[in-house]
């Protein structure tokens, strides 16, 4: 790797920090760091939620299923692709709701209509996982610089913690989604038009790369349509509804259109990151078939590019995991302040003292992410068990709320500690071979149903606000 690929790296660490810093200059309050203020358009607000999922997992992840898996392996990556297709036309009905309630969070979400506990359960459960998201990209990051640049793997993870910190305790939401523009142009360049061209080309041409992998590279349902739809589309499609992601997505759109547009328009973006590294894994199977597959992709940069694209594609993967940080630690911060310590608290902070918190959650964050990434990386799935709880106790609480006016607070709570817990065992504990999903999902909606009915509905004005016909009725006879 030559002066002239670390040059380019340097460069780009100093852009994000001054960007980071003009940014700044327009964040005056907690809204404006935690929802990027009055909300942002179509274009900026896809950007967002493309960048929020393509992290690790998007390149480096899917450059290995690549490699071990050909087309089959593409799955994971366009699983995300139709959950977010998926979650746009829910995104209208959710924004109205959330704006009519001031709520910006997937707590806030089902909280304002079912009570403390639920939101603190969505809370927690989605703190955890951010947490442990953060880390896990700061230390897929390190890992990268580490193998391509032969940097110190706990230096290049403290330096990346670092920027990463910066950047977003500059700007809030705002820098970061100001940041994922440059991040996932860099990203497509790198993956689709660099990388994934000069490896095809690397073996032969795509005709001489379809023709020479196993059949079984060629078949998409090579895994079984069990285990794919199971396994991987249902979890990964749904994960949409019950992670915070999808909620401040929507929460920080300007208006009703971009909540829907901008959802699909960024599973396009998503497209051209994550279906190129596919190819790139599968001409790597070609080139160096006794490689470490967890480390194909950084291999396949320093053996196909030459000196001064290495630079450009060590900067496409670092604006993966680092954009994906970014965003992982801002849902972390948003979820912890408003749905763990202002129900705790029992009210909410004035807007100075808001800002002031939320800056002093990013860094206690991040700094609670690195030292795991660092010192503790095994930790980091007990992190994750915040996840586990949230995929099987969250999708039908959202739901729910969405969709039945009859459910009610306790229906909720059983539901979420049922669907969580059972997951969580399931999949922790008993490890069982099969989708823990498969359970879960009617256990939580047994729950719901058969304690919402044994249990008094719910008055008008906690439902009317996720219902246009009972909101009618409520606010008409709020007016009289």
């Amino acid at each position: 790797m030559g002066s002239f690929d670390i040059f380019i790296i340097i460069v780009y660490f100093g852009l994000l920090i001054i960007i980071g810093s003009i940014v700044s200059k327009q964040v005056h309050t907690n809204k404006d760091a935690l929802a990027g203020g009055e909300g942002f358009g179509i274009f900026t607000a896809a950007v967002g939620r493309t960048a929020n999922m393509a992290g690790g997992p998007a390149t480096v992840g899917n450059t290995t299923y690549g490699y071990q898996s050909g087309l089959g392996g593409s799955w994971f990556a366009i699983s995300n692709i139709i959950g977010m297709w998926v979650a746009a036309p829910f995104a209208p009905r959710m924004y109205r709701a959330m704006k009519r309630k001031d709520s910006i969070t997937i707590g806030g979400y089902i909280g304002n209509r079912f009570g403390k506990f639920p939101k603190i359960f969505a809370g927690i459960t989605n703190f955890l996982a951010y947490t442990g998201f953060v880390a896990s990209n700061i230390l897929a990051t390190g890992t990268v610089l580490r193998l391509i640049l032969g940097w110190d793997f706990k230096t290049s993870m403290i330096i990346t913690a670092v920027i990463v910190t910066i950047y977003t305790l500059s700007g809030g939401l705002k820098s970061v989604f100001q940041i994922n523009i440059i991040q996932v142009a860099i990203m497509i360049l790198g993956f689709a038009g660099i990388l994934m061209p000069l490896s095809i080309k690397a073996v032969g041409g795509w005709s001489v790369l379809m023709s020479s992998i196993p059949d079984a590279f060629r078949d998409f349902g090579a895994m079984g349509w069990g285990t794919i739809i199971g396994t991987i589309i249902i979890p990964t499609a749904l994960t949409g509804f019950t992670t915070q992601a999808g909620f401040i997505g929507i929460a920080s759109s300007k208006n009703l259109d971009v909540t829907w547009k901008s959802t699909l328009l960024g599973g396009v973006f998503y497209i051209f990151i994550a279906i190129p590294v596919i190819f790139v894994g599968m001409s790597a199977f070609l080139l160096f078939p006794e490689a470490n597959a967890q480390q194909i992709l950084a291999i396949s940069i320093v053996k196909i590019l030459p000196t001064g694209l290495i630079g450009v594609l060590v900067a496409s993967v670092i604006s993966a995991t680092m954009s994906t940080a970014a965003s992982c630690a801002l849902n972390a911060v948003t979820c912890f302040s408003k749905d763990v310590l202002e129900p705790l608290r029992g009210k909410k902070l004035d807007d100075k003292s808001g800002l002031r918190l939320t800056r002093i959650l990013i860094v206690i964050i991040s700094l609670i992410a690195t030292l795991f990434a660092v010192l503790l990386p095994d930790v980091i799935e007990l992190l994750l068990i915040g996840y586990s709880l949230a995929a099987g106790g969250l999708l039908v609480p959202v739901f729910a709320t969405m969709f039945w006016k009859r459910a009610t607070n306790s229906g909720i709570i059983a539901a979420m500690l049922g669907g969580g817990i059972s997951y969580l065992i399931l999949e922790s504990v008993i490890k069982v071979s099969w989708p823990p999903l498969f359970l879960s999902i009617p256990l939580s909606l047994a729950l719901v149903i058969i304690v919402s009915f044994m249990t008094e509905p719910q008055e008008l004005e906690k439902y009317a606000p996720y219902f246009e016909d009972s909101w009618a009725k409520y606010t008409s006879a709020t007016e009289k």
